[in-house]
């Protein structure tokens, strides 16, 4: 037995698990969760998802029903022009997502300038949003204005075959529709992935502390190598199903500038006013960046050996920083020892690399792959391994900071 408060339906038997499916989709599409999937799955327990923004429809429209919906029959008016562009975002996940929304919230003034809206309205960070049945009308309006739609939402890569074929019907209100999905190098990606799982612990994640990137990969790298993955080629060969102009964006690529330029003023069609404010930013603009979890591992492993007393997340980021400090200064950065990933676990993440990049970008030059091969054998000494807390906390020079 299904029932979801907000839309008011209810799931007895299989004949109306379409609707459910419909609304649910085109109910994740307008939210924009700053949780990553890994995390939930991680957070199973939790009843909401945490988000940075909040989406909800600025109209009263009454809710389609599913068939409106999928069928498009009363969705599209043939009688009623289309709106021109429907421009869709599908992220993924660690690959600049957060840096396009919050530009797109920062120059929403711009963006309608350039004929674009977006059917969410910004709330306060860390807010938690209700379900709102409007939301999923606010996109019908805009087309119903001929306005065009801009949505970005990483969630798309969680979409099915079934949700694909949704989403092309919802779609269906605009003359050109053009997804964009961003492409990360598998090893790079993964590493972020760790990283923003475990930027985020709290000093009662027991579990999060003590999952090592060694943990996580020897766990969760063959889950990205399958067709039902969240990682850019599988994501693409799904939305292939029924979209024919996708847009795969080379996150590495910076020849037309760093990620916020390319994106407001290469990929986005028209967007001469967002691209020229863009452009006349002092600084590029990133948000969501990597953080070096080193010192927050020693942090916890000295805790955990009873070398300090830290009994909040605050006591942890600041005991955190003087281990940073004291590595900067007073040890003049020097490398940690370090624990890194068994060979047949590179040899893995290798494969994928390489296979996904052929799959990606197939004009990839000889020298492109040489220097991916060469940032992956320093990733594969670095940032594919865990610093050794036993070893660090046995070191004199560390034994002398902690007995301080």
């Amino acid at each position: 037995m299904y029932h979801h408060h907000c839309l008011g339906i209810h799931r007895a038997n299989p004949s109306t698990s379409v609707t459910i499916v419909i609304l649910m989709v085109l109910w994740l599409l307008f939210h924009f969760p700053s949780l990553h999937p890994l995390q939930q799955q991680q957070e199973q327990q939790q009843q909401h998802i945490d988000a940075s923004t909040m989406i909800k429809g600025e109209t009263n429209l009454p809710l389609p029903s599913a068939s409106e919906i999928s069928s498009g029959s009363d969705a599209v008016n043939p009688n009623h022009p289309l709106a021109k562009i429907a421009l869709v975002h599908a992220g993924i996940h660690k690959t600049g997502t957060t840096t396009i929304q919050q530009l797109s919230k920062v120059h929403i003034n711009e963006l309608k300038r350039d004929g674009y809206e977006m059917p969410w309205v910004a709330k306060e960070e860390n807010n938690r949003f209700p379900c709102d049945p409007n939301l999923l009308l606010h996109g019908l309006d805009i087309a119903k204005r001929n306005r065009n739609l801009f949505v970005s939402a990483e969630t798309l890569s969680k979409i099915d075959i079934e949700g694909v074929n949704l989403l092309s019907s919802y779609l269906a209100h605009w003359q050109e529709v053009t997804i964009v999905i961003y492409y990360r190098r598998f090893f790079d990606w993964f590493i972020s992935v760790y990283n923003q799982i475990s930027k985020s612990r709290k000093i009662t994640d027991t579990v999060k502390w003590n999952t090592s990137i060694i943990d996580f990969a020897e766990s969760h790298v063959g889950i990205y190598n399958a067709n039902s993955s969240q990682y850019t080629p599988f994501v693409v060969d799904r939305l292939k199903t029924k979209f024919d102009n996708i847009v795969v964006a080379n996150y590495h690529d910076k020849s037309e500038g760093e990620l916020d330029e390319s994106f407001f003023c290469n990929i986005m069609p028209n967007a001469t006013h967002t691209c020229n404010a863009i452009r006349s930013q002092t600084k590029h603009v990133k948000f969501n960046a990597k953080e070096n979890i080193d010192y927050s591992d020693l942090a916890y492993g000295a805790k955990q050996a009873g070398l300090v007393e830290i009994n909040s997340d605050q006591d942890m980021r600041r005991f955190a920083k003087k281990i940073e400090d004291h590595h900067e200064k007073a040890l003049n950065g020097a490398p940690f020892r370090r624990e890194c990933l068994p060979s047949h676990v590179l040899e893995e993440i290798w494969n994928i690399t390489l296979t996904s990049e052929m799959w990606m970008l197939p004009s990839s030059t000889d020298t492109a792959l040489a220097e991916m091969r060469a940032d992956f054998e320093i990733a594969s000494n670095t940032k594919l391994c865990k610093v050794d807390v036993r070893k660090t906390l046995s070191d004199p020079s560390w034994i002398q900071f902690f007995g301080h």
